[in-house]
């Protein structure tokens, strides 16, 4: 059933529980709940995973990331009460590219483990009202080539010429 599955689309299916398909290369999911994300740690053949909040997610699930040893590509989009990302995202050894977008209470990325993010090679960072730096781990990207800030009030103060603190 479902072997060759390469792409999956989920829009607005907050109760749907993902089952192991290791054949899902590409999964992008709208409007998720806790539950979904708790078990998208079965699709363990990631590459590529977008996701798109709902306000009712405040963190993401512990282990959620387990299995993911190929992922590549990491997109987060509109977790508007997220006020922190999970520390063992920097334990996605083969992410070469990040976005986080539109979750406008983020305060804080993780403080360590950046070194371990040696494939990242884009960052993005966009619409994070509350993101107020960038830990120093951030130094430890290597292969970074392409570092995206914008629409982050506080960080664009921060490192403002002349008269930020970085």
């Amino acid at each position: 059933m479902l072997l060759s599955l390469s792409y999956l689309y989920i829009l607005n299916c907050p109760k749907l529980q993902l089952p192991c398909l290791p054949s899902v290369k590409k999964l992008h999911v709208r409007e998720c709940s806790n539950e979904q994300l708790k078990s998208i740690s079965n699709l363990n053949g990631l590459n590529d995973l977008e996701l798109h909040g709902s306000d009712q997610v405040l963190c993401f699930p512990e282990g959620m990331r387990d299995n993911m040893t190929s992922l590549a590509t990491l997109e987060i989009y509109s977790f508007r009460e997220l006020k922190e990302l999970p520390s063992d995202i920097t334990k996605l050894t083969a992410l070469s590219d990040l976005t986080i977008s539109d979750c406008r209470k983020l305060e804080c990325l993780p403080e360590q483990g950046w070194e371990g993010l040696s494939s990242l090679r884009k960052l993005s960072i966009l619409y994070c009202d509350s993101l107020g730096s960038l830990p120093d781990g951030v130094r430890h990207l290597t292969s970074l080539q392409s570092l995206i800030i914008g629409a982050c009030p506080m960080l664009k103060e921060r490192c403002k010429q002349g008269t930020g603190e970085d």
